[in-house]
């Protein structure tokens, strides 16, 4: 039997093995493992009950022109299909275009209710106006999609919606960082930044 010497007194293989997993498990439960498994499970909690945010129309409306999009990336297999999903697609355009018409009378009655110059009600009107023609051009390119009558003529009236999507598209909301524009900067100091 191996016997250890530790602090004069002496401590046989087995008795050891028991501290130290006496240690180890003390340890664990007053921190460790034990400390995370518990910060995990307050977290999974908080989070299943924290309030989840509706998305606002305008939100809904990027993602849904954001899924057409990739809709129409893929090639055309079926043209049925495809028909299909873009008459969905379609009907979930008409759904926000009622909430999001349903803002803009909102937002103008509020404009008006303010008594805020012309100027704005009427900078309020183009986006409305700007907004309808786009949904015009969007929904009528669809249309003409649903009603092709062959690969050719779908693939044909497929880049109009690609290429009206990427001009419509709403900007990166990242704005890449300029080095030579940054907070902080002094004004006479026309020296890019170097890096190292």
């Amino acid at each position: 039997m191996m016997v250890s010497h530790v602090g004069g007194k002496r401590f046989s293989r087995p008795l050891r093995a028991t501290a130290l997993a006496v240690v180890f498990f003390f340890a664990w439960t007053l921190g460790g493992l034990a400390g995370l498994a518990q910060a995990a499970k307050l977290s999974e909690a908080q989070t299943a009950s924290a309030p989840i945010r509706e998305q606002a129309p305008e939100e809904r409306l990027e993602m849904l022109l954001a899924e057409v999009d990739a809709e129409l990336a893929a090639p055309i297999v079926d043209l049925k299909t495809l028909r299909q999903k873009l008459q969905a697609k379609r009907g979930e355009l008409e759904a926000l275009d009622a909430e999001i018409r349903q803002q803009f009378t909102e937002t103008e009655n509020r404009l008006k209710d303010a008594k805020l110059p012309d100027e704005i009600l009427e900078r309020h009107y183009r986006f409305v106006k700007h907004y309808d023609d786009n949904l015009a051009e969007l929904k009528g390119n669809i249309e003409r999609v649903e009603k092709s009558t062959d690969k050719a003529e779908a693939e044909k009236e497929i880049e109009k919606i690609k290429k009206h999507l990427e001009q419509t598209k709403a900007p990166s909301r990242h704005q890449p960082l300029d080095p030579n524009n940054r907070p902080g900067r002094q004004w006479g100091s026309a020296a890019p930044i170097s890096s190292p």
